[in-house]
Parts: C-alpha cells; sequence; structure tokens
C-alpha cells in the first residue's frame, strides 16, 4: 500500500507539472485591503489574517516539524529501526516539497493516501473543474490551511513505519505539564462546588455560568496561533474568569443554562463536545462535563476529537485519555476527579470519537449532504457544544459577515441540535455583535479579533426540541418568561 501511495503521488506530481507546462499559471491577484464584506475570508487579501498565516505562520509551523523530526531521528531509528530512519529521511522531503509550494504560491495537488483521500480529491475537483487551478493564496484561507494540515499526516502516511507518528506530540505534552498547576484550582473549586452545591436556580445559574467561561478562557491556549510556542494565561483559572468578563463580547451563557436545564427535566440529557485544544483547554472541557453528568444528570456525554495530528494542539483520543492519565498522578483533588472520569468512560457515560468530518476542509453547512450519519447522530443531542476558533470558522463557513448578522443566519442552515459557540477569537471573523460592542472592542485594542483576548458564548436554539407548554415544569417557565 505504501509503494502504491509514493507511485501515485509521483504520477500526480508528473501530471501537474504537464499541466503546468500547457496552461500558464496566472499569478495570484493578492490586493492590499481588508476582505470585503459576506466573501470567504483568502490570503489574496493581504489585510486578512489570512495573508500572514499562509505566508508566515504555517511556514514556521512546519519549519518546527522539520526541526523537531531531525532532532528526534535517533529515538525514532532506535524506536523503529533503520526502516524509522530512513522514513525521517523521507518525511522531510516531503515536508520540505510542501514548503517551497507554499511559498512559490504552487497549485494544490490531489492527494494519494488515507481513508479520506477520495473526499479531499472530489472537494479538489470540484474547485477546479472550470479550469481554475488552486493555490495558497488564491483560494479559501480555509480550504488552504486545512490541506496544509492534511498534506504534513500525508507526508507520515506515505512512510512505512510512521504513518501514525505525530509531529505534534511533545508540544501538547509540554502544554499538558504546564498546565497542572492550573488544574488542580480548578479540580478543589469543582469538587467543592459539586459537595456543596445550591439547588436554587439563581445559584445553579451562576455557577453553570463561571463554568462555561473557564472553558471559554481555556481557549486562549492555542499552539497554531502561538505556532507552538507556549501561552501563559494565568496559574489561576478561576480569576481569569471574574478578570476578564467584560472581554466577553457576546454571552448567552444563561440561554445555554436555559436550555440545559430544560432538557435535563424533560428527557434523557445528551451533551456533544466538539473538542478544540489539548493541554489546561480540554481538561478544563473535561471539568465542564463532569459538572453537568453530576449536576444536571447527563445520561451521556460524547467528545469528538480529531482523527489526526491538526492544527498543531487539537485534540485526538489519546490526548484525552494522556490528561486523565496524567491527573491520576498528579495531586488529590485531581485524581479523584481522574478516577470518575474513567469510571465514567468505563460506564459509557463519557464516549470518544474521531469522525474524519472534523478533519475535512467542508464548512458545517456541508455536513449533512457530505456526512448524513454523522449530522444524524448530533440530531440526538440535547445540545452542541463547539469549542475553539477552527470549529467557529466552519460554523460560519469561514466567509467574512458584517459583525451585526445574526448568528442563526451565519449558521447558513445547519442546526441538527441547539447550538453553543464558545471561541476567543483569533481569526477575523465574527457573527452576531452589537454594533456598540464592536466600537468598544475596537477601542480597547486594534487587532481585537486575533489576539484571543476577547471571547464569544452564543447560542442558537432554533432546533430545540423542548415543548415549554406541556413538558417544563413552572419553576423553569417562570425563569425563562
Amino acid at each position: 500500500m505504501v509503494h502504491m501511495c509514493i507511485f501515485l503521488r509521483s504520477v500526480t506530481i508528473i501530471i501537474l507539472f504537464a499541466v503546468e507546462e500547457t496552461q500558464s499559471k496566472v499569478a495570484t491577484d493578492i490586493q492590499d485591503i481588508t476582505p470585503p464584506w459576506d466573501v470567504p475570508l483568502s490570503a489574496k487579501y493581504m489585510r486578512s489574517f489570512a495573508y500572514p498565516t499562509i505566508k508566515d505562520r504555517l511556514p514556521v509551523i512546519l519549519t518546527k516539524v522539520i526541526d523537531g523530526l531531525s532532532r528526534d531521528k535517533e529515538a525514532i531509528a532506535a524506536e523503529y529501526g533503520e526502516e524509522g530512519r530512513e522514513d525521517v529521511k523521507r518525511v522531510i522531503s516531503c515536508l520540505s516539497q510542501l514548503k517551497n509550494e507554499m511559498v512559490t504560491d504552487k497549485y494544490f495537488t490531489q492527494l494519494v493516501c488515507g481513508d479520506d483521500a477520495s473526499k479531499w480529491n472530489v472537494y479538489w475537483r470540484n474547485k477546479t473543474e472550470n479550469g481554475t487551478m488552486v493555490s495558497w493564496y488564491s483560494t479559501e484561507w480555509l480550504y488552504a490551511e486545512t490541506y496544509f494540515y492534511r498534506r504534513i499526516k500525508e507526508a507520515f502516511l506515505l512512510s512505512k513505519k510512521l504513518a501514525d507518528y505525530d509531529p505534534f506530540h511533545k508540544q501538547k505534552s509540554d502544554c499538558l505539564e504546564e498546565a497542572l498547576k492550573s488544574m488542580d484550582m480548578l479540580a478543589k473549586y469543582l469538587l467543592k462546588e459539586i459537595e456543596t452545591h445550591d439547588i436554587r436556580w439563581d445559584t445553579m445559574n451562576s455557577a453553570f455560568q463561571r463554568m462555561l467561561k473557564q472553558s471559554l478562557w481555556a481557549n486562549k491556549v492555542d499552539l497554531s496561533l502561538s505556532v507552538g510556542n507556549h501561552i501563559d494565561i494565568g496559574s489561576d483559572p478561576l480569576k481569569v474568569v471574574d478578570d476578564l468578563d467584560d472581554c466577553v463580547l457576546v454571552d448567552q451563557s444563561k440561554e445555554v443554562w436555559v436550555e440545559i436545564s430544560k432538557s435535563s427535566i424533560v428527557k434523557d440529557l445528551i451533551i456533544d463536545i466538539v473538542l478544540d485544544n489539548a493541554g489546561l483547554e480540554v481538561m478544563v472541557d473535561m471539568c465542564l462535563a463532569d459538572y453537568l453528568t453530576t449536576m444536571y444528570n447527563a445520561a451521556r456525554v460524547r467528545f469528538h476529537c480529531k482523527a489526526i495530528p491538526w492544527y498543531v494542539s487539537d485534540v485526538m483520543e489519546k490526548d484525552f485519555l494522556q490528561a486523565i492519565e496524567r491527573l491520576s498522578n498528579h495531586t488529590s483533588a485531581c485524581q479523584q476527579l481522574a478516577a470518575k472520569w474513567k469510571d465514567y468512560l468505563e460506564q459509557g457515560k463519557w464516549t470518544l470519537h474521531s469522525e474524519l468530518y472534523w478533519t475535512l476542509p467542508f464548512s458545517y453547512s456541508d455536513m449533512k449532504e457530505q456526512d448524513p450519519h454523522l449530522y444524524s447522530i448530533l440530531s440526538e443531542s440535547s445540545i452542541i457544544i463547539f469549542k475553539g476558533d477552527l470549529n467557529y470558522r466552519k460554523l460560519l463557513g469561514d466567509i467574512n459577515w458584517k459583525y451585526d448578522t445574526p448568528f442563526h443566519s451565519s449558521l447558513r442552515g445547519f442546526n441538527p441540535a441547539p447550538i453553543v459557540a464558545i471561541r476567543t477569537a483569533k481569526a477575523d471573523l465574527i457573527s452576531g455583535l452589537d454594533l456598540y460592542v464592536v466600537k468598544v472592542a475596537q477601542a480597547k485594542k486594534k487587532d481585537w479579533l486575533l489576539t484571543g483576548d476577547f471571547g464569544v458564548i452564543q447560542f442558537d436554539g432554533t432546533n430545540s426540541k423542548n415543548n415549554l407548554e406541556n413538558e417544563v415544569s413552572s419553576e423553569i417557565k417562570r425563569l425563562i418568561s
């Protein structure tokens, strides 16, 4: 299979060269403007964050992967033998070729390996069906950036021994270690909150919103934004929530709480969490899931991970399990949580899923057509929590919406169940904002959409399955009236 993949890659490159011989390449029309409204973001707009991402950030990430492989080649050879050493050379060669293609704005090529290759290639053919080849600066940012990470994966798939190698594992592990002090504080807080919980509605509302905001600000730690460098948000996650409350541009956490409260009363509560980053963020998301499982009797929490290494710090199943195992060897409070979480996994109350759709180039509005099975699974949910910037971009189709476009409208028909988007802003697109809030944020920080200093908790309950009139208790109806 590996030899066939290598052969197909060679044939693809030969065909590409033949195309370039017969069809002169038109230079990408890079424009020194901000992206127009209501169009997909692209690196062809120099004043979009897409431009420095393609020009600078992604090549730096790729260089770090290459340097890491060079540094670790002896350890790889010790584990995988001489074939492993040769694999390192082949992978570095593929990644160096990828870097050259990026910096010279070469055309994209089809993929040759992996269960998802046919989906990617159909997407590529649809982009080129009118005879226009796509390249790094000419196509949509979302396609270019996801293609970049999928090409990294392909370089390893073309090897003999390193097909499952994660080039970002060390960075994620380091991030996990750096988060342990914060997690000890959060673990103590969560255990106390559960032990001394107050069932009054206003108190439960406040406690839930605090948990949700901890999940929000943990999203600041994003290694793809920092090109793999450590991001420090402070050692006290509880203080961060208080300090940054004014930086939540849209706070619909009360609406989220009401929806979850309704669902917990009228039916089995099923929560889907589409995860983002490893390290602190995924552990805080587990704390939120624990809170929902314990306090709201969630019947099931389904965690959706990435199937392949993605955007440097995105969570794979192994990263999720590694975090729990590390906590089980940390402080007493962390050990108590880890033991509970292992039990939830064994009982099936918590389940891990790694659907390929999360690492395909499609927006989520395409899911019903492209992956009806996943859409059907999500339709069973009481509420779906999407974490982080990439999920937000896919929810919005990576379109440069006018800031005051209603969040529901920007979802473009994607509504398998009530949706929550929890995201610190690290890309120049957003919707559902009051224009006064925009002015205040712009006055505070010029790059307000790019640095992760502002966040949103947005809710779309259009597809709520709860019947308020007939099924919800009078107390809940009084609360939301």
